[in-house]
């Protein structure tokens, strides 16, 4: 069984690519971005999901979110479900 080479695009290239990105959405598009109504509040969910963990461990999730929110996927928010199935589903 051979290995399968991957092609990556060069610095230089990435670099164009988010050039070409910014171009087509410049960081001031952001601004004007704001959440769904009826979007639950990111902070009550983790609460209301603390009431149901190990108490003791508790602070090592918060601490592990605090790192990055890909360091807990396992135990994501609700809110992220949805989120990590789409991406999932794409590879």
């Amino acid at each position: 069984m051979s290995a399968k080479v991957i092609a990556h695009p060069s610095v230089a290239d990435r670099r164009a690519q988010g050039a070409d990105a910014r171009i087509q959405t410049p960081p001031e598009a952001h601004t004007g971005w704001s959440p769904a109504a009826d979007r639950p509040d990111p902070v009550g969910l983790l609460e209301e999901q603390n009431v149901t963990r190990e108490p003791d461990l508790v602070p090592v999730r918060h601490g592990r979110m605090m790192v990055s929110p890909f360091t807990f996927t396992g135990a994501q928010p609700r809110s992220w479900r949805p989120i990590w199935r789409r991406l999932r589903l794409r590879g």
